[in-house]
């Protein structure tokens, strides 16, 4: 048996599990737990099939024109296999991903220097603790901020760091559904000294910060209408109207804050609904009748 936590950080294998791939006398199997050893242990066991058509499929009908893969190892085979635009961290004009671990945390100096190596590149830095916020922060401001910069979840933003970002001008991409996904473990699991500041979303804006959200599937629910929903029904003022919420999701993927309209001339990624905009925005529910990528019909015709 191998499980996997929600994070997808940690892999448990039990001692059957073990003894299967050889870890159990000699093999460095230790205690079953494997903390972000996903490469290594892909030798030992039997590669999985994934259903990435199925993906995009499920993905065109909720109007999902594209992906960003914010994985630090993606796939090679993915743009083949989904009909969405695909930006892979990384590669091309995409922000460079850094990964940050409480348990490995660089310090400040260490992370400025890994940043202005990719310079003039910008960098999506994974910061889902108060101290992995602050060493962002304190690297960004030794590095230089570049346009295009991202602290990708943003979980726990204190208050007194709010202008800070503002002022280095870094978006927030967040996933303002996993206070509603996931409030009543929050509420025992995460510090009560964070627990006013996570994902937030509506403060932020107010603090002139651009932000964007994201699903994080598959750890969050795919659907960015229920996102939407979440976003609209968040409390202790980190509500947004229903219109703000469409636009977390509508951003160019160089400036995911900023949403994208309908223009002449400008790239048909689009879907069309059954319903008037405003219906939709009520609803907050796919009513998706087709969706276009490129000014190709990606879902199936009626």
């Amino acid at each position: 048996m191998r499980v996997q936590h929600r994070s997808g950080a940690l892999w448990m294998w039990n001692s059957a599990a073990l003894r299967a791939a050889g870890l159990d006398s000699g093999g460095d199997g230790g205690d079953g737990r494997f903390w972000r050893e996903d490469e290594r242990l892909r030798g030992f066991t039997p590669p999985v099939r994934l259903d990435l058509r199925g993906v995009g499929a499920r993905a065109a009908a909720y109007g999902i024109t594209g992906f960003t893969d914010a994985d630090p190892h993606p796939g090679q085979d993915l743009p083949e296999l989904l009909p969405q635009r695909l930006v892979v961290m990384g590669i091309g004009d995409a922000p460079v991903k850094f990964l940050l671990d409480d348990a490995t945390l660089p310090t400040p100096g260490e992370l400025a220097a890994s940043v202005a190596a990719v310079r003039p590149r910008p960098v999506a830095v994974h910061c889902v603790t108060r101290v992995q916020l602050l060493v962002t922060l304190l690297a960004l401001e030794e590095a230089g901020p570049v346009a295009g910069d991202r602290i990708e979840h943003g979980s726990v933003i204190p208050a007194e760091t709010m202008p800070w970002l503002a002022r280095l001008g870094v978006t927030v991409v967040t996933q303002t559904h996993f206070p509603v996904e996931r409030g009543r473990e929050y509420a025992t699991d995460v510090d009560p000294d964070d627990q006013a500041h996570l994902y937030r979303c509506r403060s932020l804006t107010d603090a002139g910060i651009p932000l964007a959200a994201g699903s994080d599937a598959p750890y969050g629910s795919a659907d960015p209408w229920a996102v939407m929903r979440a976003a609209v029904e968040r409390s202790g003022g980190e509500a947004v109207d229903r219109r703000a919420a469409l636009d977390l999701f509508a951003g160019e993927h160089q400036r995911p804050s900023r949403a994208r309209r309908l223009m002449v001339g400008a790239v048909a990624d689009l879907c069309l609904l059954h319903v008037p905009l405003k219906e939709a925005l009520d609803l907050m529910s796919a009513v998706v009748r087709a969706t276009f990528v490129g000014g190709l019909r990606i879902t199936p015709p009626e």
